[in-house]
């Protein structure tokens, strides 16, 4: 009887542990931009129950490469290419100040000026920003 609370005591402790090891190699891949964290996070889940299965997670997590070319940089929710961070690429002066890289889409819905970061949407012929298109697809659903 004793040795089944103790097996059971182990199991709890050790469980939770190997579950939390088991997401390292993943979070690891996530924090460094990995092109295959979600692969590195199974392969780290896989090796819960085969211990050179983690190992090598841990390893590819370590080595592999970023989405695609130069630096990444991690925000709040996901990567973000920083072209100034890339240290290899060479600076085209021909773009600095160019008329193409200050010019910005305006919602043709409310006038706003869609931002850099954001991704305009094409509504009916027209681009609007990404707050009027969810007004505009629940207005057309109703």
């Amino acid at each position: 009887m004793h040795d089944a609370i103790l097996y059971l005591i182990v199991l709890l402790i050790a469980l939770p542990i190997a579950i939390v090891l088991g997401f390292i190699p993943g979070k690891i891949a996530e924090g460094r931009c990995h092109a295959k964290a979600s692969e590195v996070r199974t392969l780290g889940l896989i090796g819960i129950v085969v211990p050179f299965a983690w190992i090598a997670a841990l390893i590819w997590a370590f080595v592999g490469e970023a989405e695609g070319k130069g630096e990444y940089r991690r925000t709040v929710d996901r990567c973000v290419y920083d072209p100034l961070e890339d240290i290899h690429a060479p600076l085209d002066d021909s773009l600095i100040g160019s008329p193409t890289q200050d010019k910005a889409e305006t919602c043709a819905n409310c006038g706003r000026a869609i931002g850099r970061l954001e991704t305009p949407h094409a509504w009916k012929d027209a681009i609007v920003c990404a707050t009027c298109r969810k007004v505009l697809e629940q207005s057309e659903s109703a």
